[in-house]
């Protein structure tokens, strides 16, 4: 069985920062951090961070103005990055 661990940093790099800290004390895999480039620069250096830019899609930008479903967007290119 393969893992896919994500996490969303959309606009929230810094919460997410204390969370990767956690999890990687307890877990030695990869996490997939989608996100902009300035939510990935609040969270700290660890080898098992993979950073997804997503900045670059204005349809995302958009869609996150209207609460969930910048979310439900987002979620499209976790499956896609999946697979």
């Amino acid at each position: 069985m393969s893992i896919f661990v994500f996490t969303i940093a959309y606009n929230c790099g810094f919460i997410v920062n204390g969370c990767l800290s956690s999890f990687h004390q307890y877990h030695n895999i990869p996490v997939y951090i989608f996100g902009k480039p300035i939510d990935f620069l609040m969270i700290h250096y660890h080898p098992n961070n993979i950073f997804v830019d997503v900045s670059n899609d204005k349809e995302l930008e958009e869609a996150y103005q209207h609460g969930h479903k910048g979310t439900a967007h987002l979620w499209t290119k976790v499956l896609m990055k999946k697979h």
